[in-house]
């Protein structure tokens, strides 16, 4: 295929690209959001207190490697680990949303990280079923999903969350926003509500362009925003998300 399909998030672009290479599509990587820690360190310590007073039934959710990365920032990389390690001895159990941030919170001392096979915050959230939960210590960003807190609340669990990382649209225009615009860009992965924030903060997509989005939330976000849903993934993972883009590629050509 000749097309080229563009990816704009923070981090984390390097699985799409190479599940969507696995299918004969290039990709562009130009991020539009940017993350970092919040200015403020008091969730992060209140976070480490509420470790200090764990207990079985607890249990620590994560939904992003950028989580992990701002705590090591805000309270110290060796003062988060031991925190999660004192933790763990007193009962409490971690659960990752996936591999990569399954592997930051092991090399700070995590053990038993639960991992849905498919990386989403709603597979994570059914995983969770099956296990004794009372507590979820939920450490996220500004902009997170209500995935979690509403499982919790259906599932009449306490739910604590604590802020650590902020995510905002980048401050200089994204070299990619003026192919985006002019249809040489082929699609555009949003995988977010944010994602489509930051879309649209530098112009609005060319019609030709194809929105691709990952689930149903992120989709309604686009079309609030006016943009036309060409295809949406089943699940978060890089391999449905590559699927959706193929499928949304192999459509007719919207007339000029």
């Amino acid at each position: 295929m000749n097309e080229s399909v563009l990816l704009v998030r923070p981090a984390g672009n390097d699985a799409d690209a190479a599940a969507l290479a696995e299918l004969g599509i290039a990709t562009t990587i130009d991020p539009y959001l940017r993350v970092h820690p919040v200015s403020q360190s008091a969730d992060a310590l209140k976070l480490v207190h509420r470790c200090d007073g764990a207990a079985a039934g607890d249990w620590l959710v994560v939904t992003s490697s950028s989580t992990v990365l701002a705590l090591h920032e805000l309270v110290g990389q060796h003062a988060w680990a031991q925190a999660l390690i004192r933790a763990q001895r007193a009962g409490m159990r971690v659960a990752a949303v996936g591999p990569s941030t399954a592997a930051l919170l092991v090399a700070d001392g995590a053990e038993h990280v639960l991992i849905p096979q498919v990386s989403s915050a709603h597979e994570l959230c059914q995983e969770l079923e099956s296990e004794q939960v009372t507590s979820v210590l939920f450490p996220c960003g500004t902009k997170a999903l209500s995935t979690v807190r509403q499982w919790a609340e259906q599932a009449q669990v306490n739910f604590e969350s604590f802020v650590v990382y902020e995510t905002t649209v980048v401050d200089q225009q994204p070299q990619s926003a003026s192919a985006l615009a002019s249809g040489a860009i082929s699609a555009v992965v949003l995988r977010s509500p944010s994602a489509v924030e930051a879309i649209t903060a530098w112009g609005t997509p060319h019609r030709t362009v194809r929105i691709v989005c990952a689930g149903a939330t992120t989709a309604a976000a686009a079309q609030a925003a006016g943009l036309k849903v060409s295809a949406i993934s089943n699940d978060a993972s890089s391999r449905a998300v590559a699927q959706a883009v193929a499928q949304a590629l192999g459509a007719s050509q919207p007339p000029d």
